[in-house]
């Protein structure tokens, strides 16, 4: 949506928008204090043995931009919309800022999201790309992207990561890891023009 100009610098001066995007924010918290938690994940089962997973925010910038790569990678353009249907936890937070990072828009969809509700999100945004974990309500998230493809949903792309964001994704069956070199990402906010990602 393309806002008026006088309405940006309005929201500008009065403080509600500023030049700062969620990534920014990671980034800069990442400089300021790497080793200190960004999220704490704990587990299911009882309280004595909950498996605790601890993300940095270090780890969540690095991890954020190695998915931001892949995405940029000459898969999807400017503007195309990723369907994100994550639990919640690390994973999803990091994705949104890969998103943001490469250009991209993000269709949240709640990961207890049924087939039903998926095909409407789906068709509703047209969305390119679909990011999940390997599983998706006790089936293979590949299963239910191939149904959904062959079904004429404009699916390009299936980006399966686990839970942490830790290791390379897999891209359409196939693992990918990201380009090495200067990051091309750039922020999807219209307001922003400059690069979003570090370069690293």
């Amino acid at each position: 949506m393309q806002r008026d100009a006088a309405d940006v610098a309005a929201y500008k001066r009065n403080g509600d928008w500023g030049e700062t995007t969620v990534g920014d924010a990671v980034a800069g918290w990442a400089r300021t204090r790497p080793a200190a938690d960004a999220f704490v994940t704990v587990g299911a089962g009882d309280r004595s043995d909950r498996a605790v997973t601890r993300t940095s925010w270090a780890q969540y910038d690095e991890r954020a931009t190695r998915l931001a790569r892949v995405l940029a990678g000459g898969r999807l353009a400017r503007g195309d919309r990723v369907a994100v249907v994550l639990p919640d936890g690390a994973a999803v937070h990091i994705t949104f800022v890969a998103a943001e990072r490469a250009g991209l828009t993000v269709v949240g969809i709640g990961h207890r999201a049924g087939d039903a509700e998926l095909r409407h999100l789906l068709g509703l945004t047209q969305a390119k790309a679909l990011v999940t974990v390997a599983e998706h309500r006790g089936r293979p998230s590949s299963e239910l992207f191939a149904e959904l493809r062959a079904e004429g949903l404009p699916l390009a792309h299936h980006v399966v990561i686990d839970e942490q964001a830790a290791d390379d994704p897999l891209v359409d069956g196939a693992r990918v890891a990201p380009e090495t070199g200067p990051t091309t990402c750039s922020s999807s906010t219209p307001r922003r023009a400059r690069p979003a990602c570090p370069s690293a």
